[in-house]
């Protein structure tokens, strides 16, 4: 004789999962109304669906740029003008808001470009441009030789 195998504790163990799984969504909905306010909650809500650039902070940007120079260093010095170091350029949030700098507002907004060599942000006419000032300092012919700075050669 074959058993049979009764399906009400199926339905019922289903329909209390799902149960949970409201309450749940509903918990952590209230919890993060009172945490963050009805503001705070909308504003995390816009950069999950809608997103923002974010940049790195401006120290990680700068021990990119320290990467980028290592790596120049043991390139071909034909090939060091192309090098990530001098040609990269970083998005950067340097007032720790969470998106990187930007100039403009709306849909005019052009994030401003970082590169990791020296340079004047007062002589470019370009606001979009900044520089980190890292130094990168490679030989030049082989170790007997004296460094020669990259980022002279750089700037364009």
């Amino acid at each position: 004789m074959a058993k049979r195998v009764s399906k009400k504790g199926m339905e019922l163990s289903l329909n209390t999962i799902i149960i949970a799984v409201i309450v749940i969504i509903v918990l952590v909905s209230v919890v993060a109304f009172f945490l963050f306010g009805f503001k705070g909650l909308s504003d995390r809500v816009k950069i999950v669906f809608f997103g923002v650039t974010a940049g790195s902070s401006k120290q990680f940007a700068m021990q990119q740029c320290q990467n980028y120079c290592q790596q120049a260093e043991l390139m071909p010095e034909s090939a060091r003008k192309t090098s990530p170091y001098c040609n990269y350029e970083l998005l950067v949030d340097d007032n720790n808001d969470g998106e990187a700098d930007f100039t403009g507002e709306g849909n005019a907004k052009k994030y401003v470009k970082w590169h990791c060599y020296f340079g004047n942000d007062n002589d470019n006419d370009n606001d979009n441009d900044k520089y980190l000032g890292v130094g990168c300092t490679v030989k030049v012919g082989g170790t007997t030789e004296t460094p020669k700075y990259l980022e002279n050669g750089c700037i364009k």
